[in-house]
């Protein structure tokens, strides 16, 4: 898997100072901001119903490095990959497929995505992974979807995935002041 990238400038959106401004994505609301300690971890923000049912979160991270190529952003997909597959038995999710989505641009930056299907117990559980780079941080965004096992709600949730990257591109392709 290869990741095409050419910024046209170098932000510094890993900061720990960076606060997104929105108060929701796609009507999923902001709940927390978490600000990891442990150097090259970055900050992650979620966005969550109350009841559990939606869930995004986005993440800034270097892994410490002064920049990212797509060798090292290619390597961090292979590792979320792996995680993926390796989470999902311990979370009663059964992978039956995995696909690969088209390239898209979130501003400057080409993202990758790729859908994870699973069953668990009547439903299904889709997870979206959309991961992309900005010469200096990675930008990865993680939105599980769990349904009833029906190509409706699948179609939904795809849908609603789409309209969280487009409303988070904003926020991922903004330089600080």
């Amino acid at each position: 898997m290869i990741l095409l990238v050419s910024p046209a400038f170098a932000f510094a959106e890993c900061s720990q100072d960076y606060e997104i401004d929105t108060a929701d994505l796609a009507g999923i609301p902001h709940q927390e901001t978490n600000r990891f300690a442990e150097p090259g971890y970055g900050v992650q923000y979620r966005f969550y119903d109350p009841d559990g049912s939606r869930n995004v979160s986005y993440y800034r991270y270097d892994n410490g490095l002064r920049a990212i190529d797509n060798e090292i952003a290619a390597a961090e997909i292979q590792g979320v990959h792996a995680t993926v597959l390796q989470v999902a038995p311990m979370n009663g999710v059964d992978i039956v497929s995995v696909e690969q989505l088209d390239s898209f641009m979130a501003g400057d930056i080409e993202m990758l995505g790729v859908i994870y299907v699973g069953t668990r117990g009547t439903g299904s559980v889709t997870e979206f992974v959309g991961l992309g780079h900005d010469g200096q941080c990675i930008h990865k965004v993680r939105y599980p979807h769990e349904t009833v096992t029906d190509d409706t709600q699948a179609d939904a949730a795809r849908a609603q995935y789409e309209a969280v990257m487009e409303d988070l591109t904003p926020h991922i392709t903004t330089p600080l002041p």
